[in-house]
């Protein structure tokens, strides 16, 4: 006989459904949006190819507007509105989506710049990241650094001298797109190299630098200063399967540190909050993606509860919210969505 009926164990019914995750009509409302600034959104060609596939058509009128100009050995990426945004960034624009033969593009392939008189060897442009990327210094100036490395993990950025019309200048732009270049060409994460501030580098001494000062408290003016910290997740994910497994590091510090910080953040002082929420969905759908992250009952309720927020407050209006924003907040929206299961 079975103990139910007699009363001796309770009755259990099945468990009851856990209410439909958040973020489908907010993605079917980021879809239309995107897909009624197809032409405009094509003129960030990095931004186009996160919800569409660049044709080769595309990626070479996107870059008849680049203008390698070189400074001694060094190439530094121009265009009609000045320097490139971020260091790095023509490069793996070549990298992740110039298709020469049918493959994916090498160093040793030159690309046939339209405003270059002979097509550029990548390997040029790698060596020159390579020289221009440097670690900060706390309270030293970057022309005083001489070869002195932090005794703190900062995070890098690149120093990139140009020349226009006028005498040189020195700009300092973010390095997530060199940090994500090195992840792509390094075969030995330990090479080093010596960079034009005579610091001695190697990728990972870069990378876990990221990774230590990713996890340090910061406000929000000091973190959105440079653009990197939106990508930190995916670069630090991309890095963690690169490390042999006996020393790969637990991507769960990465997910509580999003959880702790990023998905209860309402301030991100001079940051557009939509830049902010797009790249926060990015890194959150990465981490679901990552075996390696276990969830919590109480962390996938702040989760769902996080989308809620987004769908019905946070970005409940998007007409007006750029679509390079929209672009990752697509990609982040899809990812959670592949991955709905580890929520429930």
């Amino acid at each position: 006989l079975g103990l139910v009926g007699f009363g001796f164990l309770p009755a259990c019914g099945p468990e009851p459904a856990p209410a439909p995750l958040a973020g489908g009509e907010l993605r079917g409302r980021t879809e239309a949006r995107l897909a009624a600034g197809h032409a405009e959104l094509r003129k960030s060609i990095g931004h186009y190819g996160l919800v569409s596939e660049v044709s080769p058509e595309e990626l070479r009128a996107f870059m008849t507007q680049i203008f390698p100009r070189r400074d001694g050995p060094d190439i530094v990426m121009s265009g009609f509105g000045g320097i490139e945004l971020h260091g790095g960034g023509v490069l793996e624009i070549v990298a992740s989506l110039w298709r020469p033969e049918g493959r994916r593009a090498q160093l040793s392939d030159r690309y046939p710049f339209v405003t270059a008189k002979n097509p550029v060897p990548l390997q040029d442009i790698y060596d020159s990241l390579q020289r221009q990327i440097f670690l900060p210094v706390p309270g030293v100036d970057a022309e005083a650094i001489a070869g002195q490395l932090p005794d703190v993990p900062m995070l890098a950025r690149t120093r990139m001298r140009h020349r226009a019309n006028g005498p040189p200048e020195t700009s300092e732009l973010d390095a997530f797109s060199a940090l994500i270049l090195l992840l792509r060409y390094e075969a030995d994460l330990d090479r080093s190299w010596t960079n034009r501030l005579g610091q001695r580098l190697s990728t990972r001494t870069l990378l876990d630098a990221a990774w230590d000062h990713y996890l340090l408290p910061r406000n929000a003016e000091q973190e959105f200063g440079d653009h990197s910290h939106l990508h930190l997740v995916e670069i630090l994910l991309a890095y963690n399967q690169r490390l042999p497994p006996g020393e790969r590091r637990d991507p769960n510090a990465l997910k509580r540190r999003l959880l702790e910080i990023e998905l209860v953040r309402r301030d991100t002082g001079e940051a557009e909050p939509s830049e902010v929420l797009g790249h926060t969905a990015e890194s959150l759908g990465l981490l679901l993606a990552e075996p390696a992250v276990d969830w919590s009952p109480a962390e996938k309720a702040q989760v769902r509860a996080w989308l809620t927020e987004l769908e019905t407050v946070q970005l409940a209006e998007i007409d007006e919210v750029p679509l390079q924003h929209l672009a990752h907040l697509r990609r982040g929206l899809f990812l959670i969505e592949a991955h709905a299961d580890r929520l429930q």
